[in-house]
């Protein structure tokens, strides 16, 4: 999986929002096709189950700005990135 440079981690998007600790970088990667860059705000790295990472997107497209925000809020809020 590649994340677009312009939504890397290290980049400072103007859009990006914060919840619950975390840093939520949203992008259309294609028209349409939205996904999410999440970071811990803090600047370690967000675990799941099976790996200490950087960062993790979304998996999903979501059709809107705010709906790939949502999908991320989700995933943070179930613990996918404790």
């Amino acid at each position: 999986m590649s994340i677009p440079v312009e939504a890397t981690p290290n980049a400072t998007p103007p859009d990006e929002t914060t919840h619950a600790g975390y840093v939520i970088a949203p992008f259309e990667r294609a028209p349409g096709l939205w996904r999410a860059v999440v970071r811990r705000a803090d600047a370690a790295a967000a675990t799941t189950a099976s790996a200490d990472l950087d960062a993790f997107t979304t998996s999903a497209d979501a059709p809107s700005r705010d709906d790939a925000v949502g999908l991320a809020k989700a995933a943070i809020d179930a613990g996918m990135a404790c």
